[in-house]
């Protein structure tokens, strides 16, 4: 069973990568179209995991409110 299981994983994230790729991009078009990014960005479904991504960073870090934390990711166009 373990056998199985393993070589199932690269395949579970393969399409968990190509899940957020796909929404991630449908993100970025709509925050760079909308006349209200920040509520654009709240309304999107993924937002609250991007919340608690953001507060883990801070706390696991120990960023303060005099620090800046950036997140740099990529958006391609077809």
């Amino acid at each position: 069973m373990r056998h199985i299981r393993n070589k199932a994983l690269p395949t579970i994230r393969s399409y968990y990568s190509a899940f957020f790729d796909i929404h991630e991009a449908y993100l970025a078009q709509e925050l760079l179209k909308s006349g209200n990014p920040w509520e654009t960005l709240k309304a999107f479904p993924l937002y609250p995991r991007y919340d608690t991504l953001i507060r883990n960073q801070i706390k696991a870090r120990h960023i303060t409110n005099n620090s800046r934390l950036v997140f740099i990711g990529k958006f391609q166009t077809d």
